[in-house]
């Protein structure tokens, strides 16, 4: 007869569910982490848009909406109304009003007008203001609509020590010339 070896019995393990107070340890660090996240995330955020907002330098001017041009000629009237320095391009252009895939509408501009724009480039100090002429040099149809680019541009401070990136919003402001008798 051939003995067989006997194995040692294994010990019976059960499961059983956790009491509330030791499931409630078992995910606190789960839980340590989630809330975490949900204050860092809105907190790095307020962050860099507190950070945007003191290092642009917001560009502010007032254009007229539209202006007539009376045979061939008129007269608007640009200001700064920022607390900073402008650099001020203004511009004579052929546009239209387009529409995009989603609906929104905005205005395309094509070549630029051979005309006289006095003067089409000057710099404006906080609260100054300046009258552009505008000569048409070119023959165009009376009636059409031309688009008056006026660009913004913050001067930066040449005095101050800069560390790290610069951020310059520039402002395009463009209105209606309308083309009148």
């Amino acid at each position: 007869m051939i003995a067989t070896p006997v194995l040692p019995a294994r010990p019976v393990t059960r499961t059983r569910a956790l009491p509330p107070f030791e499931r409630e340890e078992s995910l606190r660090a789960a839980r340590g982490i989630f809330n975490g996240l949900l204050l860092a995330i809105p907190l790095w955020g307020l962050i860099i848009l507190m950070v945007l907002a003191f290092t642009a330098r917001p560009a502010h001017g007032q254009v007229a909406i539209e202006v007539p041009l009376s045979n061939g000629a008129g007269t608007t009237f640009i200001r700064n109304s920022s607390r900073h320095t402008q650099q001020v391009t203004v511009a004579l252009h052929h546009g239209h009003v387009a529409t995009q895939a989603d609906g929104a509408r905005y205005v395309a501009l094509e070549r630029e007008v051979v005309a006289l724009v006095a003067p089409a480039a000057f710099v404006l100090r906080p609260g100054e203001s300046q009258i552009v002429r505008l000569k048409l040099r070119e023959a165009v149809a009376l009636g059409t609509t031309l688009r008056l680019v006026s660009t913004f541009t913050p001067l930066t401070d040449t005095t101050a020590v800069m560390i790290g990136a610069r951020l310059v919003q520039v402002t395009r402001f463009i209105a209606k010339v309308l083309v009148t008798q």
